[in-house]
């Protein structure tokens, strides 16, 4: 992008001062100069390599927040299904029970019924 534009204008301004000034390849300036090239080459290659370590790392924390989002979900999928079937189970026992006390009370009806009859006809017999 532009840091790398800009270093490449760095080197060529380099070179052309190096040529411009014709000094030998011993001069210090000169010596100094490549030194200084060598080293902002190296503070670019530093800049590359953390970048791709924070990409990565930023990489990694979005895996870990995508991986725990499906486990959440997942395991609030999976206690659904479990209180589902519990609901059902629940719900199953009710009508069960239901059915017994409605049989229950249809059992005190017919008695009921038959102890009233038995007082009718022993009624009648007295009167007889």
């Amino acid at each position: 992008g532009r840091a790398e534009m800009a270093g490449q204008e760095l080197r060529d301004r380099d070179a052309r001062e190096l040529a411009a000034a014709k000094l030998p390849p011993t001069d210090e300036k000169a010596l100094l100069r490549g030194q200084l090239s060598k080293q902002r080459d190296q503070i670019i290659l530093k800049s590359k390599a953390a970048t791709a370590g924070w990409d990565a790392a930023a990489s990694s924390d979005e895996k870990v927040d995508v991986e725990a989002k499906m486990a959440y979900k997942k395991g609030q999928a999976d206690e659904r299904a479990l209180h589902k079937n519990d609901m059902i189970e629940l719900n199953a026992a009710l009508e069960k029970k239901e059915n017994r006390i409605t049989e229950l009370l249809l059992n005190v009806a017919e008695m009921q019924a038959k102890q009233q009859e038995l007082k009718l006809s022993e009624e009648q017999m007295k009167a007889k």
